[in-house]
């Protein structure tokens, strides 16, 4: 099971996105720990987001206008970890 750590540049914008949005805590939690048991679990729909950098999208939720994603990456040195790199409403 990987290890999920948020980017140390991203900790305080999410604090205040999900105090921003209290009604998402439950799903991004849900999401963290779906992504730790299996980052490719079919409900999270993982896909590659850009390949050059090596980032993947991963679905908090889908079906609703603006549905929040979470782009993530696999840590370059520090084995089997995903490390958030945002998460937030679909562009």
């Amino acid at each position: 099971m990987p290890e999920v750590v948020v980017e140390a540049t991203f900790v305080n914008k999410a604090a205040k996105l999900l105090k921003k949005h209290p009604e998402r805590v439950r799903r991004v939690r849900r999401t963290f720990a779906q992504l730790a048991a299996d980052p490719f679990d079919p409900a999270l729909r993982t896909k590659k987001y850009d390949k050059q950098l090596d980032i993947w999208q991963s679905y908090i939720e889908h079906g609703t206008p603006s549905a929040w994603r979470i782009w993530w990456h696999w840590h370059p040195t520090v084995a089997n970890t995903i490390v958030i790199l945002s998460f937030g409403p679909h562009p």
